[in-house]
């Protein structure tokens, strides 16, 4: 029973790719949006990118956890799992990126120096 899990991480990697494909390089409608991310190009471009390689990893994760999780719980619950634990690291993308978005840039969205 691990067909809910594979459809929704082949719906996945489609946006996902759809993402990388057609995600404009300056701020518009369709991407990572937050206060800072949008601030110019240059940060737009890096938390789109970030939010990418963090999902692929999600996806990854989901596919993984859908192999393993029958033999590891019952059947009602290798089904759900993976979804679950797909939609709590989904939710920490957001503060990921936003952390690391404020490593590289300052509140202006002028790139720190670093030394």
């Amino acid at each position: 029973m691990m067909i809910p899990s594979f459809i929704s991480a082949v719906i996945m990697l489609i946006l996902l790719f759809i993402s990388w494909k057609y995600t404009p390089t300056t701020p518009s409608f369709f991407g990572y949006k937050s206060r800072l991310s949008v601030k110019n190009d240059k940060t737009w471009v890096y938390a789109n990118k970030l939010a990418n390689k963090i999902f692929l990893f999600n996806i990854i994760i989901l596919i993984v956890l859908s192999l393993i999780a029958p033999y590891l719980f019952e059947e009602e619950t290798a089904v759900v799992f993976p979804l679950i634990a797909f939609t709590v690291l989904s939710i920490l993308v957001v503060p990921i990126v936003e952390i690391l978005l404020r490593r590289e840039f300052d509140k202006n969205g002028i790139r720190k120096d670093r030394l």
